[in-house]
């Protein structure tokens, strides 16, 4: 395959252009919700990796969640229902044994996902089952 710089050139002007659109966004809204399911062997899935704005929003397809990871946001919150009906937010549990947000008790389960990458879905039937939800509300800014 010969070398041809005419065409890198522009395929680093075109990301260059690109790239340049996407500064407008505000870096302050760049969080990310990463939804991960179990398989047949038990081993972590990505199911949905949503992110953008905040507020409810409801899943497309409702993706099953064992494990959460939330970046960027103060807080989040997911729902079994569409909508985000309080009286279906799930209970997540802390599993991070280094760095633990804001004084978090690990054994107690929280309505609350605030950044990190080990939440796990509280279930008082079985820890080591995925969760079906409908919906997510994530803020940027904490009350």
């Amino acid at each position: 395959m010969a070398f041809r710089p005419k065409r890198l050139l522009a395929c680093c002007l075109a990301v260059g252009l690109l790239g340049g659109g996407l500064s407008a966004v505000s870096a302050s809204e760049h969080g990310s919700l990463r939804l991960f399911r179990l398989n047949l062997q038990h081993q972590l899935v990505k199911s949905a990796d949503v992110g953008g704005a905040a507020g409810c929003r409801n899943f497309l397809w409702p993706p099953r969640v064992y494990r959460v990871a939330q970046l960027g946001y103060a807080y989040c919150e997911i729902y079994t229902e569409r909508n985000c009906p309080a009286d279906s937010i799930v209970r997540m549990l802390w599993l991070g044994s280094h760095y633990r947000p804001q004084n978090l008790d690990p054994n107690v389960p929280q309505l609350r996902i605030l950044p990190g990458t080990r939440w796990q879905v509280y279930r008082e039937d079985d820890l080591k089952k995925d969760l079906r939800v409908a919906s997510r509300r994530c803020v940027y800014q904490a009350e």
